[in-house]
């Protein structure tokens, strides 16, 4: 093989310009600018079920804090009531009926305080959860 000059070249420059794409680029455009708005309100939405969340915990939380104190009233009433009760009944004045009534409502009164703190315990363990402790 021969070491030998080559002097003829050849040099191309290959260059495409789109005159027309049919408005695909525009639509391109658009469904990008679509996907973006849909995100964004899915977004927004998101939020708004998070603040819903905390607030309806912190409501129920609230209500249920309210409702111990009476709870607890209702549950010493009931208490009085039955001691009443059995002191008339060990008097001889009252009738087994009354004093069974009286215990009786003594019991409802302690499940209903039960039920009114446990449902404290789990509103505040939903605010907890909705504000992400």
């Amino acid at each position: 093989m021969e070491d030998s000059w080559d002097d003829s070249w050849s040099v191309g420059v290959v260059a495409n310009w789109i005159l027309f794409d049919g408005h695909r680029t525009r639509s391109e455009g658009a469904v990008v600018r679509s996907e973006r708005d849909a995100l964004i309100a899915q977004r927004a939405e998101a939020d708004r079920q998070i603040v819903l969340e905390v607030e309806t915990a912190r409501l129920d939380l609230a209500a249920a804090l309210e409702a111990v104190p009476a709870a607890d009233d209702s549950h010493a009433a009931a208490a009085a009531r039955e001691l009443a009760s059995r002191e008339r009944y060990d008097a001889g004045l009252a009738p087994i009926q009354e004093m069974l009534d009286a215990q009786s409502d003594l019991a409802d009164a302690e499940l209903e305080q039960i039920r009114i703190r446990t449902s404290a315990w789990i509103s505040a363990a939903a605010l907890d959860r909705a504000c992400g402790r």
